[in-house]
């Protein structure tokens, strides 16, 4: 990322895509507002997002994220397995960098093809159905041809415990 015209430009076309219904996070700083900065604002935004890449360095704030919690129906509402979050709110400035920042990291890595083509985890054009369909294709063959076809397969859904106290 560097300050030219070229990179203000950039992030102007990406707060102008940003979606009006999103919530803002902890900052308060709402999508709505995000829009209605003048290119003053932004041209003070750009020199910030350039130093958060050159020296490495994501402010704390930053990542703190406002979560709600849903309980899930039938398991009882005191313990703690019994809720999932579905909204974690990170601040609206977090959002902006982060998407500048991966679309940037993204065109370098399928420019130079780092990415088996196997990997469809976040990426675009690489949809779970065509994921599966890939698998049962393998699966299919080796069954065909008589061969065997290991797999490993993970269950994650405690990947992501929160602890409370």
């Amino acid at each position: 990322m560097n300050g030219s015209s070229s990179f203000r430009q950039i992030v102007k076309a990406r707060i102008a895509r940003i979606n009006l219904k999103k919530a803002s996070g902890l900052d308060l700083i709402t999508t709505g507002i995000l829009k209605e900065l003048p290119t003053q604002a932004i041209c003070r935004i750009v020199p910030i997002f350039n130093i958060i890449t050159r020296r490495h360095y994501f402010p704390q704030e930053w990542k703190l994220a406002k979560v709600t919690m849903i309980a899930e129906s039938g398991k009882p509402l005191e313990e703690p397995e019994s809720y999932r979050p579905i909204i974690s709110l990170l601040p609206t400035k977090s959002k902006l960098f982060e998407k500048l920042l991966s679309k940037r990291i993204m065109t370098m890595v399928e420019k130079k093809n780092v990415i088996p083509e196997s990997q469809f985890g976040f990426r675009n054009q690489h949809a779970t159905t065509e994921q599966i369909c890939r698998i049962f294709s393998k699966v299919h063959t080796a069954f065909e041809e008589r061969k065997h076809c290991p797999g490993v397969f993970l269950d994650v859904k405690r990947a992501f415990m929160i602890e409370c106290g």
